[in-house]
């Protein structure tokens, strides 16, 4: 999805090697970073609910 978004952007040379490289990076730590935010969500609600 975002490799369609990127390439689907015209202000963005394609050859421009930081844009790939943040691409690459940022979808990279998603599926590390995802989990942990879903985590401090759950351990929030149930802060409350106690």
């Amino acid at each position: 999805m975002w490799f369609k978004l990127f390439w689907a952007d015209e202000t963005t040379p394609r050859n421009d090697l930081s844009s790939w490289v943040v691409l690459i990076v940022g979808a990279s730590l998603w599926v590390v970073v995802l989990p942990f935010a879903n985590l401090e969500l759950v351990l929030k609600a149930y802060s409350i609910n106690s």
